[in-house]
């Protein structure tokens, strides 16, 4: 805060010294503080951009390999015979579970989120905002339709005997849920932090 408020003071010194050409060596000296402020604050912008950036790539990843825990649990604890998250997204022929479309849609944003917050990580200035805002609601989408899980997966597999109440999040989906919305929240703070800056 106080190297904003010398930057502050030094850029209204420049400016009030641009009128008076005899201040010349004094405006001279005033311009390289300034220059060397400003740079300074920008440095200390992009390494919160870089941060930012690379965290929330990391929780976007945690959110994708915890798809390897059991999808599922329930009452009767059936989730370790349904399979991992994967199996869950993706079918098993051999245990005739068809593939559930949206949560395919939900595992393909958090992969495009990871690499949005690496674009984000080093975006300078305003664009940081746009691709931070664009990483959140990919994330915040994909947790959602997590949350979701067990109505999608019976919905694409009516063939399955049990309620919809007997299928339960299971490790996986929560996992992934839960740092997707993380991933969610960082990169809507990253937004408003570069918008402010």
């Amino acid at each position: 805060m106080t190297k904003i408020w010398n930057c502050y003071f030094q850029r209204s010194q420049v400016s009030g010294s641009i009128d008076s050409l005899a201040n010349l060596p004094t405006l001279s000296i005033l311009y390289v503080h300034y220059t060397f402020c400003t740079g300074s604050i920008n440095s200390f912008a992009n390494k919160t951009n870089l941060l930012l950036g690379v965290v929330v790539a990391i929780a976007a990843l945690v959110a994708i390999f915890t798809l390897f825990a059991p999808g599922f649990g329930s009452v009767d604890d059936y989730g370790s015979t349904r399979g991992n998250g994967f199996e869950i997204l993706f079918g098993v022929e051999s245990r005739s579970y068809n593939a559930v479309p949206l949560l395919i849609v939900a595992f393909v944003l958090v992969c495009v989120a990871v690499l949005t917050a690496l674009v984000s990580a080093f975006m300078p200035g305003k664009l940081a905002m746009i691709t931070f805002a664009i990483t959140g609601v990919l994330l915040a989408a994909a947790g959602i339709m997590f949350i979701f899980a067990p109505a999608l997966f019976k919905s694409a597999n009516p063939n399955i005997s049990e309620s919809a109440e007997a299928v339960k999040l299971g490790a996986g989906f929560i996992t992934s849920m839960i740092f997707a919305f993380i991933g969610a929240l960082l990169s809507l703070y990253g937004a408003y932090e570069t918008k402010k800056a």
